[in-house]
């Protein structure tokens, strides 16, 4: 009897062993799936290109802001610039550009409360009594360069006086 009760706690104890052991197994990380590393990059590329669709059909949904350019003259004894810019530039703004662009030489100085003035410009400067003045389609304006705002097909013409 004491055989056959051997047998039976030695059988019960592989028997409990191997369960625990079945799931010690089964539930360590090492054994887990891994992801194949193509799978995931691919995955990663299409979500990249889906992001890239959703963004280029974001763009074409959006109304592109359309800038209509108006264009002036600006002439300066020999010289004569033909400019283009948006709506809303001031004379002043627009010889700026024309400055930063190389295309046109210019001193200004600017007074309180009263805005810009040049004091040469292109091949004129200002001297014996002499002032620039400008001229916008023949007129004179009554305001400084930094106020009048240019409108479409503009001249404008700088004379010493």
């Amino acid at each position: 009897m004491k055989k056959k009760l051997r047998y039976i706690i030695s059988v019960t104890y592989l028997l409990t062993a191997f369960v625990l052991i079945f799931f010690v197994i089964k539930d360590r990380p090492d054994n887990v799936v891994k992801p194949n590393v193509v799978n995931e990059a691919a995955q990663k590329s299409e979500l990249l290109e889906n992001k890239e669709v959703a963004a280029s059909v974001a763009k074409e949904d959006k109304p592109q802001k359309v800038v209509n350019n108006i264009s002036a003259t600006i002439i300066v004894d020999k010289l004569k610039l033909q400019i283009s810019f948006e709506p809303g530039k001031s004379v002043y703004d627009a010889l700026l550009m024309e400055k930063n662009k190389g295309k046109l030489e210019m001193l200004t100085k600017e007074f309180s409360g009263m805005g810009f003035f040049v004091s040469s410009i292109g091949g004129l400067k200002e001297a014996d009594n002499k002032h620039l003045i400008y001229f916008v389609n023949g007129k004179s304006p009554n305001v400084g360069i930094s106020s009048y705002i240019l409108k479409d097909k503009d001249v404008v013409e700088w004379q010493l006086k």
